[in-house]
């Protein structure tokens, strides 16, 4: 149709063809976000690797330190840095949940992005990006996966289990949450929550606990967290009450001893 055969129909017809023209493009962009959407699940399956028999409870194990390393194609931990964590934990000591964001130093001039995620049901490796370039550097300010992951395990040690309920009871189905968004976790600034008032405990290799003293000196290398707790609480609704996680609350500094299993 030219702009003059156009210019010569009636109003009304000019409205419809406007409408069937947009309407048609609105479905071409829904097409396009569709196929982009499936592209990109597709991807996400293709870089995604089950870890096998792996759950939240065994997760923190040497064999699956072991698999990561394995699916990363990384002979050397030292390479595999870690950015952040966030770890759940229930009254028992017994890890629920696990989310991981590592960077994998693969040369001088290649690294990659991945994610390691852990729950009741399962645990998976996703690499999410791979950038070129020389990230080295980040050594300086990110903690060796070698070290780090090891020393999140202690978690679950008796002595941690038990002072934890005798000082910060949670109850049969509240939980624990550790989480490391320090930024720079090999030179964490837990200070700053010394200093608000939370008290701080350092788990060495042993498992065993001692209470952060004022003035204290961090001498080795750990894996820092801020701890939350959350406790089952009666909700009230508009209508009604119901039961559920209270928001979290943090209340203690956590440092794990980094060193091997």
């Amino acid at each position: 149709m030219t702009l003059a055969q156009f210019k010569r129909m009636k109003p009304k017809y000019k409205f419809r063809l406007i409408m069937v023209c947009v309407i048609g493009f609105l479905l071409f962009l829904g097409l396009l976000k569709l196929l982009a959407l499936g592209i990109g699940l597709i991807r996400v399956q293709m870089n995604t690797s089950q870890l096998p028999a792996a759950t939240a409870a065994n997760v923190l194990e040497k064999p699956n330190m072991n698999q990561i390393l394995e699916i990363m194609d990384q002979p050397d931990a030292k390479e595999v840095l870690v950015e952040s964590s966030r770890m759940t934990v229930n009254d028992l000591g017994r890890v629920t949940g696990l989310e991981m964001h590592l960077l994998n130093l693969v040369s001088s001039s290649n690294a990659e992005l991945w994610t390691l995620t852990a729950d009741e049901e399962g645990a998976t490796l996703r690499r999410d990006e791979v950038l070129y370039e020389n990230l080295s550097s980040r050594k300086l300010r990110m903690m060796d996966f070698q070290t780090y992951y090891p020393g999140l395990s202690r978690v679950s040690s008796a002595p941690v289990v038990d002072w934890l309920r005798a000082n910060f009871p949670v109850g049969e189905t509240g939980l624990y949450t550790f989480t490391d968004n320090f930024g720079d976790n090999v030179n964490p600034d837990f200070n700053s929550y010394l200093e608000r008032g939370l008290p701080g405990i350092w788990v060495p290799k042993t498992g065993q606990v001692s209470v952060i003293q004022e003035g204290y000196q961090r001498i080795l290398k750990c894996a820092p967290t801020v701890m939350s707790v959350q406790t089952l609480e009666n909700q009230k609704q508009l209508f009604f009450t119901k039961t559920a996680l209270s928001q979290p609350e943090e209340v203690l500094v956590v440092l794990f001893e980094a060193a091997n299993y």
